[in-house]
């Protein structure tokens, strides 16, 4: 896994900018971003078809590590929220700002 620090909170992980520190462990964080790069790739045109990747993001997640998940892929937006201890992440590919967590 090549990793790289940075001073000001985000380290590249598993191809993605992740926010550090992270609330998830890395084989779930491996899983969440391989998920979330595989889907937003299938994507041609964001705008009409953006919904189908979250959507499949979160039916990877519901099943292979138990349900209630919540996936939010944006650009610019805001959040404030409440987790399972271990269940959160947020982090960046290219351009889509990616919000994964577990209520």
């Amino acid at each position: 896994m090549a990793e790289e620090s940075s001073s000001d909170g985000w380290k590249a992980l598993h191809g993605a900018s992740v926010q550090w520190p992270v609330d998830m462990p890395d084989d779930l964080l491996e899983f969440v971003v391989g998920s979330a790069k595989k889907h937003i790739a299938a994507v041609e045109d964001w705008q009409a078809n953006g919904d189908d990747a979250v959507t499949a993001i979160k039916a990877d997640l519901d099943t292979n590590w138990e349900p209630n998940w919540h996936v939010i892929v944006g650009r610019n937006f805001g959040s404030e929220t409440t987790h399972e201890s271990r269940r959160y992440c947020f982090f960046y590919l290219e351009d889509k700002a990616v919000l994964v967590f577990k209520a």
